[in-house]
């Protein structure tokens, strides 16, 4: 997907068709609006979310995952843009998209229960 548009701190939104480049900026006719409206903000963020679950990787491209898991431990727990604790079971939609960045607080679970008892609730759709 090419978006030009992104969030920072789950509060402020950038869009627009300028490329973040000296020449970008300087040269070229392009625009960039920030909306500091938690509304927007967090309409995009959802949108988002929704678009990324429902995409589909290129044939022959392989997952990233910089965290494997651990033998017996096949639930990933992610943290949504909202800073949502999800599970997300094998054979499930979007699994094997999700990837676990441990240095972010995210994990590995070896059991639902395990993942609910930790605070963390199920991937809707999923």
């Amino acid at each position: 997907m090419h978006l030009k548009s992104y969030l920072i701190d789950r509060r402020l939104l950038r869009t627009g068709s300028a490329n973040l480049t000296a020449s970008g900026l300087k040269q070229q006719d392009n625009d960039l609006l920030v909306l500091r409206q938690p509304i927007a903000a967090r309409a995009f963020a959802e949108r988002f979310e929704r678009i990324w679950a429902a995409a589909r990787r290129l044939p022959g491209m392989a997952a990233a995952s910089p965290a494997p898991a651990r033998r017996g431990f096949a639930i990933k727990g992610n943290i949504n843009m909202q800073g949502e604790r999800l599970y997300h079971l094998p054979g499930g939609r979007g699994y094997d998209r999700v990837v676990i960045d441990t240095a972010h607080g995210e994990r590995w679970f070896c059991s639902e229960r395990e993942a609910v008892v930790a605070g963390w609730r199920r991937a809707r759709g999923r």
